[in-house]
């Protein structure tokens, strides 16, 4: 017997965060669900070009609804607007948050009389604002009653640590943010967290999801995904939907309580 009434399983939406590099089909991915009916929230302007190819192909939903932010102010003044009609949505995509994280530090600069995302660097207040920025978008995209697919560029790094002959240098992909913290932080508000990889062979372009891959590599899995899924957000979401309507309950909780 439940004591606070909620021992009911409810299959929990999917929040993924996708990485890749520019070119590789991250926009092409988020937008080509023909099934679903997405609210597609972008900051780059040449996106645009990919939603026109995969519309003409007859990959969009009629009923997906595309919307550019032009700045931070663009999506604060929308963000009631999209609670309020969730309902309306598979999918609600943001592309990409390390370019929402570019306009933030550029936009503080500016306050700050200076005209480059550069103003912000890696520490004091305008750092703290900035990163609060980012962190909030995370928070909203986590707790929305809708499935997510948020994308955003990797970077790839490199931490020294000793000297001489004690001199370890480990190489590390993540995210592509000026706030160091930001990654990591970041990657914590999602389920799942994989590099979109992107091959062209002689039947023509293959893509797919990695969610397990080298150690060093900022990637975060589920018991349920293959190492390496297809690149096609439709069919992970009903492989995540159909685990937990197939799992017995003790199964299911016992992989809620290794998450």
């Amino acid at each position: 017997m439940s004591i606070f009434g909620t021992n009911k399983i409810t299959i929990p939406k999917l929040k993924l965060l996708v990485y890749a590099y520019a070119g590789k089909g991250k926009s092409w991915m988020a937008a080509a669900n023909p099934q679903l009916r997405v609210l597609y929230l972008y900051t780059e302007r040449q996106a645009e070009t990919t939603f026109a190819i995969v519309q003409k192909a007859g990959l969009v939903h009629p009923e997906s609804e595309f919307v550019y932010l032009k700045n931070t102010h663009d999506f604060m003044a929308i963000k009631d607007k999209v609670e309020a009609n969730l309902s309306k949505f598979h999918l609600l995509v943001f592309d990409t948050i390390d370019d929402y994280e570019e306009m933030a530090s550029y936009e503080i600069g500016l306050v700050n009389g200076v005209k480059t995302a550069a103003a912000c660097e890696d520490f004091g207040r305008s750092a703290a604002s900035r990163d609060a920025e980012v962190q909030y978008l995370g928070s909203w995209l986590r707790n929305l009653d809708i499935n997510v697919l948020a994308l955003a560029h990797p970077l790839e790094s490199s931490t020294t640590t000793g000297t001489g002959k004690n001199k370890t240098v480990k190489q590390r992909m993540e995210l592509r943010f000026t706030g160091k913290k930001n990654s990591d932080t970041l990657a914590q508000k999602f389920i799942a967290v994989a590099v979109l990889d992107t091959r062209r062979n002689a039947a023509g372009i293959e893509r797919k999801l990695i969610f397990r891959g080298p150690s060093n590599w900022l990637l975060k899995d589920l018991p349920y995904f293959d190492d390496q899924e297809p690149a096609d957000f439709q069919a992970v979401l009903k492989k995540h939907r159909d685990f937990y309507r197939s799992e017995p309950e003790q199964k299911v909780n016992e992989i809620n309580e290794k998450e």
